[in-house]
């Protein structure tokens, strides 16, 4: 069993790396390009969610509270590229 900051990490490196084999998002000229963003959209909601429960199962955690904490962190702008759970403003700027 992992902790909701590591569920939270995980979820995120899931669902990132599976962002790119989506299609990007057209812009919206037209009824059928919209039609399309709404498809990307409600897959990109389904393959989180999808990703969420399993590693919320798989943990035995609470799935909205692995939700809501992964909401905080991106709200916060909690970087994981790093590794080190802090807040991307708490960090030292280079330059």
């Amino acid at each position: 069993m992992i902790s909701y900051l590591q569920a939270a990490r995980e979820l995120d490196l899931r669902w990132s790396f599976s962002l790119q084999f989506l299609p990007p998002t057209p812009t919206l000229y037209s009824n059928s390009e919209y039609a399309e963003a709404r498809g990307i959209a409600r897959a990109e909601v389904d393959l989180f969610m999808r990703y969420a429960k399993e590693i919320a199962a798989g943990n035995e955690l609470h799935l909205n509270l692995l939700v809501d904490l992964y909401d905080l962190t991106l709200v916060h702008g909690l970087s994981w590229n790093d590794g080190s759970g802090h807040a991307a403003s708490d960090r030292p700027r280079a330059g």
